[in-house]
């Protein structure tokens, strides 16, 4: 509460989230809804089907609605990314970090390999071969942030393993797997919880970049990223349709940075500034 920044943050991420998951209460229309006879209605206008807080886009459907269904989908993406990312990350990284020898070297090769290839354009190419999809788009998130997540974690239990609470599990005789899962691990949550905050903001722009190009997820699924694809073509004289997706990006962008940064003084008040 003392952190104005950090407050800001988390009721942005709870007012998204709400709208997103309550989104038949805020709004009822149909986000799919085709009426041609209500196309291009200008934000806080009236029609014959209802108000439309938003406007509508070109094919008459609601901006409001799309937007608040759409949050469903994008935000389901990066954090299911997100899921994936830390689960490949930290175990990958914990072992590396462990065992060190080859199996640390080839792992950070491979980490090196992946971060010499521009993430846009290697996320391009893979989606270009499997086509657009939901899942598609989850796994090439996932897969493609997984070395964030290792490199922290390895560098964390290159700290924590020579530890006195690490020497007494091995002197007691505990294994190293017993003592990686039960003594090491709890001790990497914070370093994770904050990384995975930020790579939330991340995947949120990802997505909506590559739904843009048109590479991302299907155009008949509702998401910011589509809806910003679809809006640049009336941007003359339609500014809506572009305009309130990407403040709508922007905020849950700044609202999730917002709260990265309270958890990251909160946990290391060593970084604070």
């Amino acid at each position: 509460m003392r952190q104005k920044s950090g407050l800001v943050g988390v009721i942005i991420i709870i007012a998204v989230v709400g709208l997103s998951l309550l989104a038949g209460l805020f709004n009822d229309f149909d986000p799919n809804a085709i009426a041609l006879e209500s196309r291009l209605s200008r934000p806080l206008s009236g029609t014959e089907l209802g108000f439309h807080l938003l406007g509508t886009d070109g094919l008459g459907r609601d901006i409001f609605a799309r937007i608040i269904y759409g949050g469903r989908i994008s935000l389901l993406v990066s954090f299911a990314a997100v899921l994936i990312s830390a689960v490949l990350g930290v175990s990958l990284g914990a072992v590396a970090g462990f065992y060190r020898g080859w199996l640390d070297a080839v792992l950070m090769r491979i980490a090196e390999l992946q971060m010499a290839f521009p993430f846009i354009l290697l996320a391009l190419t893979i989606l270009a071969v499997l086509g657009a999809g939901l899942l598609q788009m989850i796994l090439v998130l996932g897969i493609g942030r997984w070395i964030v997540f290792a490199r922290v974690v390895r560098g964390e239990i290159l700290s924590l393993r020579e530890r006195e609470f690490v020497e007494a599990g091995r002197a007691v005789g505990n294994r190293n797997r017993r003592i990686i899962f039960r003594h090491i691990m709890p001790n990497l949550a914070a370093p994770v919880i904050i990384v995975g905050s930020f790579t939330v903001a991340t995947n949120i722009l990802t997505e909506a970049a590559l739904t843009f190009l048109g590479v991302g997820l299907d155009v008949s699924i509702p998401t910011w990223g589509t809806m910003l694809a679809e809006g640049r073509e009336y941007l003359p004289g339609a500014w809506w349709l572009a305009t309130f997706p990407g403040l709508i990006i922007l905020i849950t962008v700044l609202g999730i940075n917002l709260f990265g940064d309270w958890l990251r003084d909160y946990f290391d008040p060593r970084l604070k500034t």
